[in-house]
């Protein structure tokens, strides 16, 4: 009868320890579990927290870069003794004689009056006189301009043709002045006794009002 008592003693500690050792397991795994679901909430957040600031760092550089590339494209307007006068884009850094390629000097062009080797800016004009349009002399002109023609800054100093004593191949210097014309300026000043005012031009065959527009500040009487 002990012996059966002993045996039902040990048999109910058994059981205890039993539920104490599963009740242990459970709350392992349960423990593990949070500690799992923990660190995966971290990572996730400190990956959310990331992302904003590497996508921010990106809008950044490629807002950097479009600023750079607005600052090299520049434009520049072309005028004078050219055969294709306008607005040209050009880059920062480049020379008055890189526009000119494209602009396509003309022959009677005064190149001598322009400092081909200024670097270009936004919003310049570039004026290319005609040869016998800038009486100073060069040198001059380039030591009181610290190397920077007017001509190149827009407010070129006009020297205008006198129609009645230019020769020919002064006359032929004037904007829309061909040979044709520069001999029939000769003729009817010659048959005439000169012209009294520059409006007369207009009375020789191919030059009128548009035209006359266009050469009125080149001539003078």
């Amino acid at each position: 009868m002990q012996k059966l008592l002993n045996f039902g003693t040990l048999l109910d500690r058994y059981n205890v320890n039993k539920q104490m050792i599963g009740l242990t397991i459970v709350t392992f795994i349960v423990g593990m579990i949070v500690l799992m679901k923990s660190i995966s909430s971290t990572e996730i957040s400190e990956e959310e927290i990331q992302q904003p600031a590497e996508t921010s760092e990106v809008a950044l550089q490629k807002e950097e870069e479009t600023e750079e590339s607005a600052a090299q494209n520049i434009k520049v307007d072309v005028k004078g003794a050219v055969k294709y006068g306008g607005v040209y884009d050009a880059q920062q850094g480049e020379r008055v004689h890189d526009v000119l390629k494209h602009a396509e000097v003309l022959p009677n062009a005064d190149l001598e009056a322009v400092n081909l080797s200024q670097e270009v800016r936004d919003a310049l004009v570039i004026y290319i006189p005609f040869k016998g349009e800038v009486k100073t002399d060069k040198y001059t002109l380039y030591q009181n301009t610290g190397g920077h023609p007017e001509s190149n800054s827009g407010s070129n100093v006009q020297s205008k043709i006198n129609i009645n004593q230019a020769e020919q191949s002064e006359l032929e210097e004037i904007p829309g002045i061909g040979p044709k014309k520069a001999q029939d300026i000769i003729k009817y000043r010659t048959d005439n006794g000169g012209f009294k005012a520059i409006e007369e031009i207009k009375e020789i065959r191919g030059i009128g009002d548009k035209t006359y527009e266009s050469l009125k500040e080149y001539i003078e009487v």
